[in-house]
């Protein structure tokens, strides 16, 4: 089962209990990491081309202050590229 939202983990246990050993939970913001890890890594997402260089865009739901420092160390390691946040709505 793919924990689709960023809340699901949260309730990862208790959805464990629930569905039992044999149901296989998958955490998607850990799938997704590791894919856009991957792009970077591979050159699919350029890291420092000064000529392609811009802004990465990270749209939210819902936003704090945490997450934007958490984004920003994490991503410093692989571009120089600004991160923008933007709260944005699904309805």
């Amino acid at each position: 089962m793919v924990l689709g939202c960023t809340h699901y983990p949260l309730l990862k246990v208790t959805l464990q209990k629930f569905f039992g050993t044999e149901v296989q939970l998958i955490d998607s913001g850990v799938a997704i990491s590791q894919l856009l890890q991957d792009d970077f890594t591979s050159g699919k997402l350029l890291k420092n081309d000064s000529e392609k260089q811009q802004d990465l865009k990270v749209c939210l739901t819902d936003f704090g202050p945490q997450f934007e420092s958490l984004a920003s160390e994490l991503i410093k390691g692989v571009t120089t590229r600004t991160l923008q946040f933007e709260t944005v709505s699904v309805i």
